[in-house]
């Protein structure tokens, strides 16, 4: 009996708030979510998948409209699956009558405070919401199981982070149940805490802060084997390039394409973060820079965090009697001065020859 498990694919997010604000990081960026959540479903079919278990946070209720929701209810109730779903702390909003109604496709089931369980021939599978869930009722529901089916159990919180508001229990709580597979949602990255319970995180990456892979999680409860398929389309990568002060706009270039020769140039979300040093006399054009980049990247940004290159001793030797000396002596002598507000003053300075 095979399924997929998915959960947090936050459909509809505006991602206005997402660490990245390029023109192919926003209106492309939210439709490609979609389209990711619906090559899923078209590999279920294809591969004759039983049951698909969503874990919460589906959509993203910022910016959803009735006809956005509708659709991927419809393409849901097309499955030859059937579908079991946790409504999230994301997607309260279907709870609300007009969405319920959406919902009840023959081959949907919803859980909520009325129904906890869904008994298939072969397979009982348990579903909490997060207002729902206590460790009195969990164990209730294990000593009750039917050892003569397969058991699921399908939760949407957080079980590492106590301080999460969404904490629903220890893990220990859970590895002393009788459950074949547990499915968890609400964390983004994905993560086996046990061979049989598993975070599936979300389909694609949101932004920059989602740098690991994304997929879903493939599962067999006759044979109780259960793995990680990644599937995003895009990936946001981070890369820490140490600049000198001989490098010049090409040698940089190099540098990045270096460092991201075994990724995805083509397809992928790249911030590259700028370290190190630069010449006294002028600072990294990272604009010029990026243009020289386009060609090989499908989306990047530069931040520039390097500094002047500047050998205060020797400074202080060729500017002998003029302000940039005094400048230096006041930094030598101050408990409070920074060396970057130095050097960004020595910069100033070298740069409009004011000495």
């Amino acid at each position: 009996m095979k399924f997929y498990h998915t959960a947090d694919n936050h459909l509809g997010a505006s991602l206005k708030s997402a660490s990245f604000q390029a023109v192919k990081g926003l209106p492309s960026r939210t439709h490609e979510h979609f389209e990711t959540f619906y090559r899923l479903l078209d590999t279920i079919d294809e591969n004759q998948v039983d049951l698909f278990f969503i874990t919460g946070d589906l959509f993203d209720s910022h910016h959803l409209t009735y006809r956005n929701v509708e659709q991927v209810l419809k393409r849901l109730q097309a499955l030859n699956a059937q579908v079991f779903l946790i409504i999230g702390n994301h997607d309260t909003f279907l709870h609300k009558h007009v969405f319920q109604t959406l919902l009840k496709g023959s081959n949907i089931h919803i859980f909520d405070h009325s129904t906890q369980k869904v008994s298939l021939e072969d397979v009982d599978i348990y579903g909490f919401n997060t207002s729902d869930f206590s460790e009195a009722l969990l164990n209730e529901v294990n000593q009750s199981l039917n050892k003569d089916k397969h058991n699921v159990l399908l939760l949407h919180g957080d079980i590492l982070n106590k301080k999460d508001p969404h904490y629903l229990t220890d893990l220990s709580q859970l590895k002393a149940t009788q459950f074949d597979y547990i499915g968890l949602g609400h964390i983004h990255k994905h993560a086996f805490l046990t061979p049989h319970i598993a975070y599936s995180g979300n389909l694609e990456p949101l932004d920059f802060s989602e740098v690991d892979s994304k997929g879903y999680i493939e599962g067999d409860l006759k044979t109780k084997t259960y793995h990680f398929v990644p599937f995003q389309k895009r990936m946001f990568h981070v890369l820490n390039i140490v600049v000198s002060e001989t490098d010049d706009l090409y040698a940089i270039k190099d540098k990045i394409i270096h460092a991201a020769r075994d990724m995805r140039h083509s397809k992928d979300f790249f911030r590259i973060i700028l370290e190190g040093v630069h010449a006294p006399s002028e600072i990294i054009d990272t604009e010029a820079l990026s243009a020289l980049l386009m060609d090989t990247f499908y989306y990047v940004e530069l931040l520039d965090q390097t500094t002047p290159a500047i050998d205060l001793k020797t400074m202080k030797k060729t500017y002998k009697d003029t302000i940039i000396e005094t400048l230096i002596n006041q930094y030598e002598a101050s408990d409070n001065a920074t060396l970057e507000s130095l050097h960004l003053a020595l910069y100033a300075l070298l740069k409009t020859e004011e000495v």
